[in-house]
């Protein structure tokens, strides 16, 4: 049912973002050198629990139960949805005390974007995962609101409220080979939030921020195999 889901919704992200150009806040470093022959990638999520006692002032991510299950269930198959370069594997958590890293500041269109980054001439791997590139995601976290549809201000004609649901993260594709990174950025993405089918919802957002991911990085996109 996931996999059926997930192929519906690349159709409809696709349909979406297929006229839209890379934004100010996403930047990708133009490297002639940069080979993407059997290249791979892993995925890597930054977490208080392994990294808060060396860096206690950095503002991790939060997730709710109900997300962190989310998390762990379908994050490495949405990614795989996003892309047709190979996904090896999710690195475990481990991978974030074994390897060094610090907090870097990488330049995007509205300043500074502060990342826990691998230090320089890192390779992210773990005993059961490797890979040429890793995707790193950090500072994520969903907020639920609210916006009021049709209607007027006077009394009568208030309309109706419609619950949302926004994805906020920064991100960092990272060059186990050439030990730096090679693209970053910050990106969100909005959904009208099913209370009927709150899966769906965080999916469909999550999806959508891999798919923004890849449409800025040298992978291939799924949708064009």
């Amino acid at each position: 049912m996931l996999l059926r889901f997930i192929q519906i919704s690349i159709l409809t992200t696709v349909l979406f973002i297929a006229g839209c150009s890379g934004n100010g806040n996403q930047v990708l470093i133009e490297d002639s050198d940069l080979s993407m022959d059997n290249a791979s990638i892993s995925l890597l999520t930054i977490e208080l629990d392994y990294l808060y006692d060396d860096f206690p002032d950095h503002s991790f991510g939060a997730l709710r139960p109900k997300e962190k299950s989310v998390f762990e269930r379908n994050l490495l198959n949405l990614l795989s949805a996003s892309t047709a370069t190979p996904v090896t594997g999710r690195l475990n958590g481990l991978t974030l005390l074994d390897h060094p890293f610090e907090v870097r500041n990488y330049n995007i269109e509205e300043g500074n974007l502060s990342i826990l980054s691998p230090a320089e001439g890192t390779s992210l791997s773990d005993s059961q995962t490797q890979s040429r590139f890793t995707i790193i995601l950090d500072q994520f976290y969903f907020t639920p609101f609210q916006v009021q549809l049709g209607g007027g201000s006077y009394a009568g004609h208030e309309g109706t409220m419609e619950r949302r649901l926004r994805f906020d993260t920064n991100y960092l594709i990272w060059d186990n080979e050439k030990g730096d990174a090679i693209a970053w950025g910050k990106i969100n993405s909005t959904a009208t939030l099913s209370l009927q089918n709150q899966n769906r919802t965080y999916n469909n957002l999550i999806l959508d921020a891999f798919n923004q991911i890849i449409r800025v990085s040298p992978f291939r996109p799924v949708f064009n195999v």
